[in-house]
């Protein structure tokens, strides 16, 4: 286990430093190992080298990501209990990063009468074929992750996440996040929390975003 391991971290490495064009062409590639005195590869190191480069490329869906680049106006609402929500403002700033393989959100706006910072990641995991999100700020020193695929029934992006649980420290909390494209070119982000003693998950937040 720990010899795989370390092949497999050799290949990232190794993409890192000697770059992905040296090894598109097989004979160049061994001619170069020669010159640097570097022994040449297996076919099991070819082999795991092409898997880590397939697994790095973006993809369609991080085209679709960068496609949400730009800057937004946000609503928020929020349920903090039966009845009306509270409705607040917000900015949104989107960019794509690491050579269009990540898409960074920072958000600015208000939480209960208090300045409110956040800062998001969304992402596609080519290995696991799943969408990913992060998100941390100013109100927690702990981070949210979430792991999502689409759900053609809901027509939306289904994330199952989980969060430290100041309430019980060491344990954390699953959540539920649902994001959406609507129609009239905005877009729904939904979270659903557990409450109650049969944690039935209630909506307690909606945001809708709308690009400037």
């Amino acid at each position: 286990m720990r010899h795989s391991f370390a092949k497999a971290g050799a290949c990232v490495l190794a993409l890192g430093l000697l770059g992905v064009p040296a090894m598109a062409d097989h004979h160049e590639g061994h001619a170069q190992q020669e010159s640097q005195g570097m022994p040449e590869m297996s076919p099991e190191m070819q082999a795991m080298m092409a898997a880590w480069e397939k697994a790095g490329t973006p993809g369609e869906q991080h085209k679709q990501l960068a496609a949400m680049a730009g800057d937004y106006t946000a609503t928020v609402k929020m349920w903090m209990g039966p009845g009306e929500p509270t409705v607040s403002e917000a900015d949104v700033k989107r960019e794509m990063i690491l050579d269009g393989r990540v898409l960074s959100e920072s958000y600015q706006g208000n939480m209960m009468g208090r300045p409110f910072v956040g800062h998001g990641m969304l992402g596609y995991d080519n290995a696991r074929g799943k969408y990913w999100s992060t998100w941390n700020d100013n109100m927690s020193t702990g981070i949210m992750t979430s792991w999502g695929a689409w759900d053609e029934a809901k027509k939306a992006i289904v994330f199952d996440g989980e969060v430290s649980n100041p309430m019980e420290p060491g344990t954390t909390m699953k959540n539920r996040g649902i994001a959406r494209h609507n129609d009239d070119g905005t877009e729904t982000f939904e979270m659903w929390e557990p409450h109650g003693p049969g944690g039935e998950m209630v909506r307690t937040m909606e945001i809708t975003l709308k690009k400037k």
